[in-house]
């Protein structure tokens, strides 16, 4: 006959007895914010128009353009953040970046140019993120679609 410590026994017990814990999906973050910290203004998921979210072939081999609209919200937010940030250039005299990152990975940090556009980005538009590996932009754009 099989000796069980009673310690282990009782932990055995235990772990048998517990119920199961409910896994919950894992929800998609997406972030624009400023890497510095020098502002709280940020986009986030909720931001951006899901079903707007494209991916078209760059003009490099194998690289692909991330385009996502805002939502009415998000183009407040982006004009503000990017405002922020040219101003910022401005009195710094130098380009500011600005983070895009999907589930705390930063995928893109493009620079804010501060003399081409001294009150920030137009966010009316929505946004392409270009530069991005066709496979990479893919595997983002059906993480932003489906959140």
């Amino acid at each position: 006959m099989l000796r069980v410590a009673p310690l282990v026994a009782a932990l055995l017990v235990v772990q048998l007895a517990a119920p199961a814990r409910a896994t919950t999906p894992m929800r998609t973050t997406l972030r624009m914010y400023d890497p510095t910290g020098g502002t709280a203004t940020e986009v986030t998921l909720s931001d951006v128009v899901r079903s707007t979210v494209r991916v078209f072939r760059d003009s490099s081999p194998g690289r692909g353009v991330l385009h996502l609209d805002f939502t009415r919200r998000g183009v407040q937010r982006f004009d503000i953040l990017t405002r922020f940030l040219a101003h910022r250039g401005t009195r710094l005299r130098r380009d500011q970046q600005l983070a895009f990152a999907v589930d705390g990975v930063v995928y893109w940090r493009p620079l804010i140019d501060h003399r081409s556009f001294p009150n920030g980005l137009d966010g009316r538009a929505g946004i392409n993120l270009g530069n991005l590996l066709y496979a990479t932009a893919q595997r983002l754009a059906r993480l932003i679609r489906t959140g």
